[in-house]
């Protein structure tokens, strides 16, 4: 096997200025001033004379200003960016751990009913890259029918911090992803928005979004959510562990509430979202 030494002399410096790329650069820069958002009118050269009546301490709070407010990489401030995230939950939430005696053949659990266990309802929060959880959070059920009666609708629990909808899957139809967008997301724009989300087909659907303004949004690639997607790398644990101590806390103490009906879930969610 051979191998070739490159001394100083033979390595590639093709990416490095020299002077008149230099004075290029600075005479497109003095051309285009208007792109610089902290430029000031009368502009000069600075050199090592003026070089202290330019950086002044209100000249760096300016330039700290505009990166603290506007990310250099995506041109988005952090209450711009928005990640949300569709999170389905069983009607009665248990554990699958437990404590027993070495060797004993069967571990009983219990529950309240076993079809709480394996039917599920969606709940939707947003979230803001500068850390804000935002209102209204959108909520799922799963009726037979696919739609509340108005009898029913009569005695529903009424949360302010929820949007209450559902279908015959307890999940998001085509339909309701609409109903979400104007009823939680278009409250939520900002003068510009970027929002990130997963590839869940009715969601990333282009018609959902095209008539919005000064918006753009992201598809995070499947099989990366649990990666990188913010709400999946924090949010939802923290949600659903508030959700499980309750459930927990009334089988501990053995409390005769039923969580599974629909006013109670409706008050569970909103106390777990209003706690995050």
């Amino acid at each position: 096997t051979s191998h070739t030494f490159e001394t100083e002399t033979t390595l590639d410096h093709d990416d490095e200025l020299d002077n008149q790329d230099v004075e290029n650069l600075l005479a497109f820069t003095s051309t285009n001033d208007h792109l610089d958002p902290l430029k000031d009118t009368d502009y000069e050269l600075i050199d090592e004379h003026n070089l202290q009546n330019h950086f002044s301490l209100e000249y760096m709070k300016r330039v700290v200003d505009c990166y603290d407010e506007i990310n250099p990489i995506t041109g988005y401030a952090p209450n711009q960016v928005l990640n949300t995230d569709q999170i389905g939950l069983e009607l009665e939430l248990h554990g699958d751990r437990t404590l027993t005696y070495s060797g004993e053949k069967s571990t009983w659990d219990s529950v309240r009913s076993l079809g709480a266990t394996t039917h599920s309802y969606t709940i939707q929060p947003t979230i803001t890259m500068g850390g804000c959880v935002l209102n209204p959070l959108y909520m799922c059920l799963k009726e037979v029918s696919g739609h509340i009666s108005e009898n029913l609708k009569k005695n529903l629990f009424n949360a302010k911090n929820i949007v209450l909808t559902c279908s015959k899957s307890g999940k998001l139809t085509s339909s309701l992803v609409t109903y979400w967008r104007d009823h939680c997301l278009i409250p939520n724009l900002r003068s510009r928005t970027l929002l990130l989300l997963d590839s869940l087909p009715y969601q990333v659907h282009p018609d959902v979004y095209k008539e919005l303004k000064h918006f753009e949004y992201r598809v995070i690639p499947p099989k990366t959510t649990p990666i990188i997607q913010p709400l999946d790398i924090y949010y939802n644990r923290q949600h659903k562990k508030i959700v499980r101590r309750i459930y927990d806390h009334l089988r501990l103490d053995e409390i005769d509430i039923n969580l599974s009906e629909r006013n109670n879930l409706s008050k569970l969610q909103s106390l777990a979202h209003s706690q995050m």
